[in-house]
């Protein structure tokens, strides 16, 4: 059965990831992240194309994240623009 760990800090993940775990969910946070950051970069370059600044283009990362130690390697994230939901975000560790 994969376990869930609710994660909000660096600190939660020192205190709530069993030691042979943290590796694991670091890359897979990683992975996300770095995901994550693609996806606004790109979203920047459409909102300066197209409006010619970029500022309101910025990534939000949430406050908490799940992470699910189920050995996939696999992370998601849904994704909104202006509070309505446009889809998840996929990576791999």
């Amino acid at each position: 059965m994969s376990e869930a760990y609710e994660l909000k800090t660096i600190k939660d993940v020192f205190d709530k990831i069993p030691l042979h775990k943290i590796e694991e969910c670091m890359k897979e946070i990683t992975a996300l992240m770095l995901e994550c950051k693609t996806v606004e970069a790109a979203m920047k370059g459409l909102a300066h194309a197209t409006t010619g600044y970029a500022d309101n283009a910025d990534a939000v990362w949430p406050e908490t994240i799940n992470w699910i130690d189920d050995d996939k390697g696999e992370v998601k994230a849904d994704f909104s623009i202006n509070d309505i939901p446009m889809g998840t975000i996929e990576a791999s560790a």
